[in-house]
């Protein structure tokens, strides 16, 4: 795993060597190399790339770990991140009153108040208008074969969410 700077140059995380910014830009096209943005309660926040495959929590142990204000509960550290994906530990403080974060890995929504439908669990997604059960395992499963959605409109791609369902989740939704 790599961190990654601001600058021209990346810098390494703890036995992790340097690579340059044209590297970097090339790697970024190796199907075994992701980049993630690890921030909010982490010792180190910045952007780490990872081995393809990798979870939540590989991004947090790369980002130092955890600090002692952050609510490790409130991140579904088993997930799996993708390049360019966002992992925001928000401290206890920011926690929603259930104990949800306003945003973050997994199923939450996001600060907009609407469900991203590319990291949405099935839970999640149930709670849309017009989606039950098995339309939110069509969504996962879609996105499981076909990778992220690009627009939100996209999800009228999904086997069983017509532009009906679409109108109805369109105010409600993000990617």
């Amino acid at each position: 795993m790599t961190r990654m700077g601001p600058g021209e140059d990346l810098y390494p995380a703890e036995g992790a060597s340097a690579m340059s910014a044209e590297t970097a830009r090339d790697t970024g096209s190796d199907e075994t190399a992701i980049c993630v943005h690890v921030c909010g309660e982490v010792r180190s926040p910045g952007l780490y790339r990872l081995a393809a495959g990798s979870r939540a929590g590989d991004a947090v142990e790369a980002a130092g770990g955890l600090t002692k204000d952050a609510d490790e509960c409130a991140v579904n550290l088993a997930a799996l991140v993708e390049d360019g994906q966002q992992v925001l530990v928000p401290s206890r403080d920011a926690a929603g009153s259930d104990g949800s974060p306003d945003a973050g890995t997994g199923s939450q929504a996001g600060s907009s108040g609407k469900i991203n439908i590319n990291t949405a669990d099935a839970a999640a997604l149930t709670s849309l208008k017009g989606i039950g059960a098995s339309r939110a395992d069509a969504v996962i499963e879609y996105r499981e074969k076909n990778g992220p959605f690009s627009d939100i409109e996209d999800i009228t791609s999904v086997p069983g969410i017509g532009q009906g369902i679409y109108d109805r989740i369109k105010d409600s939704i993000t990617v």
